[in-house]
């Protein structure tokens, strides 16, 4: 099972403004994808919060009295298709609003950029594909829980809140379910 701390970055500037990262054309994984501004996998021996001051200054040169502000707002579970087969996930969501005066700065050469963008802007950019698929799920949640998408003003809406939150104990319990025997 994979478990990943992952940031949601945001900053009030009269609307709500988000920072969203570029990942590096040399990742093995998803290059020159949209990310967010930092994520990465829970290594053994560390929390998700150690996780995730690793990763914030690592990606984005966050000091670590900016990213120990952010909010632990849930955890999302789903199975995804990798060269090894179907894997279960779990990512443990922050929120972290940052200072105006704030840029973040690629750091480790996992990012190639980041660009502050208007929620608009990244809902149409999400709905383009150009994000990292686990990056949908995170940024969906974060809208939903924001009121920027409802079910009032978005067809996805029911779909979207049913994403991200699969009871992977039943999945690798239930005899003859698809992550069976995984490990």
């Amino acid at each position: 099972m994979v478990s990943t701390s992952m940031v949601t970055s945001t900053m009030k500037t009269g609307s709500l403004v988000m920072w969203i990262g570029k990942r590096s054309i040399l990742k093995p994984k998803y290059p020159g994808l949209l990310d967010n501004i930092a994520a990465g996998g829970i290594r053994m021996g560390l929390g998700a919060l150690d996780t995730l001051l690793h990763e914030c200054r690592e990606e984005a040169s966050i000091p670590e009295e900016m990213a120990v502000k952010s909010k632990p707002v849930g955890a999302l579970t789903y199975c995804h298709e990798s060269v090894d087969g179907i894997e279960p996930e779990t990512i443990f969501i922050y929120d972290l609003e940052l200072p105006r005066d704030f840029v973040p700065r690629p750091h480790d050469g996992e990012v190639e950029e980041f660009q502050l963008w208007t929620v608009e802007k990244v809902k149409q950019e999400v709905a383009s594909g150009k994000f990292k698929p686990n990056c949908i799920l995170v940024i969906s949640n974060f809208l939903i829980r924001h009121g920027l998408i409802t079910a009032d003003k978005d067809p996805m809406y029911e779909r979207l809140t049913g994403v991200g939150h699969v009871d992977l104990f039943r999945l690798f319990t239930y005899p003859g379910n698809l992550c069976n025997g995984l490990s």
